[in-house]
């Protein structure tokens, strides 16, 4: 298991969706990647989110880390933007 330090945050990106709201296919190859993603876990300095919310963080920031071949990103807290209801 990957543990973030200080103020980092290490979540997991939500898939994005297959179907549009149109109901279109959408291919692998045009999907975007989403701004949602799921916090896995936290760093002893991060007082904003907890572990297992769902947030939006800022568009194309992060470091990719994979882990048993799951990615994972690595964000500075400042890199949240909302966290979803």
């Amino acid at each position: 298991m990957i543990t973030p330090i200080r103020k980092n945050i290490l979540v997991k990106p939500v898939a994005a969706d297959t179907i549009s709201t149109g109901g279109i296919f959408i291919p692998d190859t045009v999907q975007v990647d989403s701004d949602k993603v799921e916090v896995i876990a936290v760093g002893s300095q991060v007082t904003k989110v907890k572990p297992g919310q769902m947030v939006f963080r800022k568009h194309h920031l992060g470091t990719e880390i994979f882990d048993n071949d799951v990615k994972y990103l690595l964000l500075d807290e400042e890199s949240i933007l909302a966290i979803s209801n």
